[in-house]
């Protein structure tokens, strides 16, 4: 060499070979030698390195990717990749159970099968089959009663009702047809216990009396999640006139 310059560099680029290639500064040596963070000084021990963050026929060149990808794998259940273990925990439970093995875990949910619906779990599947065994009917209305159904009259504080009842005992509960034929004072508010009263004449005015009331009604009772529900009944009621309205037939 002819200048010291030129010499220099000479120098300095026989020590920039990293892996039988020549860098061509300090820069592009030590990152061709650092891996995932660490800087080696022997081609032995990044190649050894290498080698741990190889995985699954992939190089990975840090730790977290490699990690990343471990986990992913880990994370399938019934052909289905999760991102996360909570999301894949959660996949393979069934009904407070968690699963290791898809076969077990089928047969499970197999046998929270019926009547060609899935349940997920057992209580589901007992109210479902509970609740097709179960009828909630009208109480002392015949099945071949008319399709409109007379309570009598109606009188001053007196009561009618029109009960229904679930042969599984659950309580049951009333719903009405927005089409009905009421009084302004008794609205389906006041129906929905199964019983009403008869307002006080105040309430009512004089073209109520002498008149036939109905509505359309449903009785309904909930086993779980599951709805049992009755067949809908028309009722019909009469107010009688002023005088009489006011007489309790007690």
């Amino acid at each position: 060499y002819y200048t010291q310059a030129s010499y220099d560099d000479a120098v300095n680029a026989s020590g920039w070979t990293w892996d039988g290639t020549e860098y061509a500064s300090q820069l592009m040596y030590d990152d061709a030698r650092t891996l995932d963070g660490t800087m080696y000084d022997t081609e032995i021990m990044y190649n050894d390195r290498l080698t741990e963050l190889y995985y699954g026929g992939t190089q990975y060149y840090t730790q977290t990717t490699r990690d990343a990808a471990e986990n992913a794998a880990g994370w399938t259940w019934n052909g289905t990749e999760y991102a996360s273990q909570w999301e894949y925990d959660d996949a393979r439970t069934l009904d407070g159970t968690l699963y290791d093995n898809l076969a077990n875990y089928n047969m499970a949910k197999q046998a929270l099968y019926y009547n060609g619906t899935q349940y997920y779990t057992q209580a589901a599947r007992d109210d479902a089959e509970t609740a097709a065994g179960t009828t909630v009917t009208w109480t002392s209305i015949d099945d071949d009663a008319d399709d409109i159904f007379s309570l009598g009259s109606l009188y001053q504080f007196s009561n009618l009702s029109f009960p229904a009842t679930s042969d599984g005992g659950q309580t049951v509960s009333y719903s009405f047809d927005a089409t009905f034929n009421l009084p302004a004072s008794i609205t389906t508010a006041d129906l929905t216990s199964g019983l009403f009263t008869g307002p006080d004449i105040s309430y009512l005015t004089a073209e109520e009396y002498g008149q036939t009331y109905s509505f359309l009604a449903t009785a309904t009772a909930m086993i779980g999640a599951e709805t049992i529900t009755s067949d809908a009944r028309t009722f019909s009621f009469f107010i009688p006139e002023y005088i009489t309205y006011q007489t309790s037939p007690n």
